[in-house]
């Protein structure tokens, strides 16, 4: 019981916080635009924002192999 208590309380919490998380990706997106317009820090920003977004996508594919070959070793 106190385990859905828990994961409740965090969706709650989740849901709330996230208007100032979308509201801070908008303010990065329009600095990103008009720096890049003017050849200053935007020019890199995609680039960095890939880069950050590609580390936990490889980590969870390297879990998701390690898991799927410990349950399918043929022949044990």
């Amino acid at each position: 019981m106190q385990l859905i208590k828990a994961a409740i309380l965090t969706l709650v919490l989740a849901i709330i916080n996230s208007a100032e998380c979308l509201s801070q990706c908008v303010m990065c997106k329009a600095l990103g635009e008009e720096s890049a317009n003017q050849g200053g820090m935007g020019t890199g920003l995609n680039a960095g924002i890939l880069f950050l977004m590609i580390v936990p996508y490889i980590l969870i594919a390297t879990g998701f192999y390690l898991v799927w070959m410990r349950f399918n070793k043929e022949g044990e």
